[in-house]
């Protein structure tokens, strides 16, 4: 389970606590290795490319796969950052970072780089938080069909009531489903052949593609914001 959300008030070295949070927040773990790829083009015609594999990734058919790019993230500042917003509790952690950001849009200035390396490290962890809820969810789901599930408590079969004599006619049960038919009903979704699982099987455990960001100094500032330097490439 991800971790509680820090308050807010006054943190060390003259940072909010859910700041200085954030920035000791370990995004990289034994369990969990991921690899961000920041993507940025030479030339005019190379942005079309990055735009069609940003497309291509948000679709998403690959369950490994995320894409981050910088219009995006500044459009979930404009959503997150007004501090007046109800927010519900699929809330990312670490949300008041939008709210730090989005004056700053709203004026039309520049975000400092080691402000955008904090909202960036934002959505990264949120990606991973995603991520590993859905292992767990795909977990659970795997331990549940080997176990089969128990239609009632005690893990026996409800009998159903017989009415009453006399009270009219039995209703007729419907069909039962057969199992080991391919054919799905409507609006059922095909879980097993939803996702192409053509990644790595030894590779990271999610793969981040970040594009539309020019600067060269985001990486080490992505480094001073305590990510590791193995799990960034360019």
């Amino acid at each position: 389970m991800p971790p509680k959300r820090a308050k807010s008030g006054g943190g060390s070295a003259g940072l909010a606590k859910w700041e200085q949070a954030l920035l000791e927040a370990q995004f990289e773990e034994e369990e969990w290795k991921p690899n961000v790829t920041l993507v940025v083009g030479n030339k005019m015609e190379d942005y079309r490319h990055v735009e069609a594999l940003h497309a291509v990734v948000a679709i998403p058919q690959r369950k490994l796969f995320s894409t981050v790019s910088k219009a995006d993230l500044f459009e979930l500042v404009k959503e997150l950052g007004n501090p007046k917003a109800k927010k519900g509790k699929e809330t990312p952690q670490f949300y008041e970072i939008c709210e730090s950001v989005k004056p700053m849009l709203d004026e039309g200035q520049e975000v400092p780089i080691l402000v955008l390396a904090k909202l960036l490290k934002f959505k990264l962890l949120d990606i991973k938080a995603n991520d590993l809820k859905r292992r767990e969810t795909e977990k659970k789901a795997a331990e549940d069909k080997a176990k089969g599930k128990t239609p009632g408590k005690d893990g026996k079969r409800p009998r159903s009531k017989s009415p009453a004599k006399g009270k009219g006619k039995k209703t007729p049960e419907p069909p039962a489903v057969k199992k080991d038919t391919k054919l799905k009903r409507r609006g059922e979704e095909d879980e097993e052949n939803k996702y192409i699982d053509d990644e790595p099987d030894d590779g990271p455990q999610h793969y981040v593609l970040v594009h539309g960001f020019h600067q060269p100094q985001l990486v080490m500032a992505l480094m001073m914001s305590r990510m590791t330097d193995h799990s960034t490439t360019c």
